[in-house]
Formats: C-alpha cells, sequence, structure tokens
C-alpha cells in the first residue's frame, strides 16, 4: 500500500471514529433509549436556544412589521403610481379602437404590408 491510502484510511477512522463518539455521548447526555426518544428530548433540549434567539429577533421584527404597513398600498394608489410612471416614460397611448387589429408596437409595418 502506498503512503497516501495508508494516510487516508487513518484519516477515515479517526473522522468517523470521531463522529461515533460525539453522537453516543450526546445520546447519553439526551438519555436517549430509542429512535423515538429523538424528537421529543432534541425539541426539549433546542427550545431554549430557539426561544432565546427569537427573543433576540423581536425588535427587529416588529421593526418590519411597522415598516411593511407603512409601505402598503392599496389597489388605487397602485395604478396612480403606475399611470404616473408610465406617463413619466412617455409609453402612455390611447387604446384602439373596438375590434382593430392593432396590438402593440411595431404592427405599423405589418398593417402597410396588408394593404399592398
Amino acid at each position: 500500500m502506498c503512503a497516501v491510502t495508508k494516510s487516508f484510511a487513518i484519516a477515515t477512522v479517526i473522522v468517523a471514529g470521531g463522529t461515533a463518539l460525539a453522537v453516543a455521548a450526546t445520546f447519553r447526555a439526551l438519555e436517549i433509549q430509542s429512535l423515538e426518544d429523538i424528537p421529543v428530548k432534541g425539541k426539549a433540549a433546542i427550545q431554549p436556544r430557539i426561544d432565546a434567539i427569537s427573543q433576540w429577533f423581536s425588535p427587529l421584527s416588529h421593526q418590519v412589521h411597522q415598516a411593511a404597513a407603512e409601505w402598503h398600498m392599496n389597489e388605487g394608489d397602485q395604478s396612480a403610481v403606475g399611470s404616473k410612471f408610465a406617463e413619466t416614460l412617455g409609453a402612455r397611448r390611447e387604446a384602439p379602437p373596438a375590434g382593430s387589429d392593432d396590438v402593440g408596437i411595431g404592427n405599423e409595418s405589418r398593417n402597410s404590408a396588408d394593404t399592398r
């Protein structure tokens, strides 16, 4: 066997063994006897940390909700903003008459070709 293969095998055993020991120590610390105990006892061990993080972010969450309420626009405001924006860009144009085939930009050349 070459040296690289031996060192790779040794490193794999160390990593796998360390993982097995860490899992065994965690199971002993949480007093887990079966697979059904994992969700219950895992949640009981992690929930206090989750609550602490939630409390830490609660001022930010409150600020975000306030900002969202200030920025909330109803449907009438949205259409007014959209029409002002369209007027600014010069994209506002009259609607085509009912029954016409004019659907947008570039139809002038097609319509003139149809009449030839």
